[in-house]
């Protein structure tokens, strides 16, 4: 009864890691900003190990027995995609962190040093791994050198509190409190995911002995576990907010907002997102800014051919993505392109633009007439949604 229990819970588990895998394919080659690369490529490896879990149950209650060679190569492979998914979720807090204004000192030789470790980790597990048989039977499981075990504590559990640490931070970065909570919980989840397969490879054998009679308790409460976890990241994948890292990261990338007149290249409006800071049109030295911007722009269509109604330039570390209007244009300085900040300079200008079309068809020159309460209010809202 417990074999059959624990085969439909494997079964389940595949088939939401497989859905949710696809899904957030889909998603991502359709987004394709650096933030969701990582973390979708952190969501295949905890897959992997998923899928390795449940098929090699799978393989020993059907046909009694598991191929050796076969289950110690893929074993290898979960070891090694495990380190690898807490080094893409190390980079991408490096990435936020960055965006955020402040960098994370010595990033790239951390960097390096756990790239290191999880080759260290792999290769000697490779071959100096465990093989543990439960209840004194055929059916076992494989666990890293219990050497490694004391150095996976020193060298990963300051990095998993890092995480923490910096995942709570980052939920208070968000003013809706909606989104922030969602930001905590999806933080909490792949916190909880990690710690779980860390477990998996390192005390399962001796936790099932010591709590439970038959191993396949152990196995059914951990079949569990990883079925809640596994739906409730799903869940969020489908139901909840799949863009909730790119929200998130949208808002950090900011850097400064432009709205310029078309053909006379006058500075309607700037927000410097850092300070939270809109600077009157009306000072003189708005003017130059907005001719000279405007003779960026200029120059940028004729020698490089861009132009249309959304135009992304890449300037060092930090790009340009320009919003073309009937009367003005946008520009909105940002350290990473994504699909949100366009749609919401999209949504700023429109508008700015259904709001002044009569002051803008008709313009005078007079900058009097635009309300710069107004649209410092509409940056807060469209530009600082969550």
């Amino acid at each position: 009864m417990l074999e059959i229990a624990i085969s439909v819970l494997s079964l389940i588990t595949m088939a939401i890691a497989l859905i949710a895998g696809i899904r957030f394919t889909r998603y991502v080659l359709k987004s394709n900003t650096q933030i969701n690369r990582l973390l979708f490529f952190a969501l295949l490896c905890f897959f992997y190990g998923f899928m390795y879990d449940s098929i090699r149950l799978w393989t020993y209650f059907l046909s009694g027995g598991i191929n050796f060679t076969l289950d110690r190569l893929f074993f290898g492979f979960k070891v090694f995609f495990l380190f690898v998914a807490i080094s893409a979720l190390l980079r991408l807090i490096f990435i936020m962190n960055r965006q955020g204004g402040r960098p994370v000192k010595y990033e790239s030789i951390i960097r390096l040093f756990y790239y290191g470790m999880t080759c260290f980790f792999t290769i000697f597990n490779i071959y100096f791994h465990e093989q543990n048989f439960l209840d004194s039977g055929t059916f076992y499981v494989f666990q890293i050198h219990p050497i490694t075990i004391f150095i996976l504590l020193i060298t990963y559990i300051p990095v998993l509190i890092f995480v923490i640490f910096k995942t709570i931070e980052l939920s208070r970065k968000v003013n809706q409190k909606t989104l922030a909570k969602l930001t905590l919980t999806f933080g909490i989840l792949i916190i909880l995911l990690v710690f779980e397969r860390l477990a998996n490879i390192t005390l399962y054998s001796s936790v099932f002995s010591f709590l439970f009679d038959s191993s396949l308790y152990g196995f059914l409460v951990d079949s569990i576990l990883i079925l809640i976890l596994l739906s409730l990241v799903s869940y969020n994948l489908f139901f909840g907010r799949i863009d909730l890292l790119e929200t998130v990261s949208s808002f950090l990338c900011l850097k400064t907002l432009y709205l310029i007149k078309k053909e006379t290249g006058h500075i309607f409006y700037e927000h410097e997102f850092r300070t939270g800071e809109s600077t009157s049109a009306l000072l003189t030295d708005r003017f130059l800014l907005g001719g000279f911007l405007y003779a960026i722009t200029q120059g940028l269509e004729l020698g490089l051919g861009v132009s249309g109604d959304v135009d992304i330039i890449q300037a060092g570390k930090t790009i340009i993505l320009l919003r073309h209007g009937k009367f003005v244009f946008g520009m909105l300085f940002a350290l990473e392109y994504t699909p949100t900040l366009e749609g919401m300079v999209r949504k700023f200008l429109d508008r700015f633009e259904q709001a002044y079309a009569s002051v803008l068809e008709n313009w005078s020159g007079d900058l009097s007439q635009i309300k710069m309460e107004q649209l410092h209010a509409w940056t807060l809202e469209i530009f600082k949604r969550f």
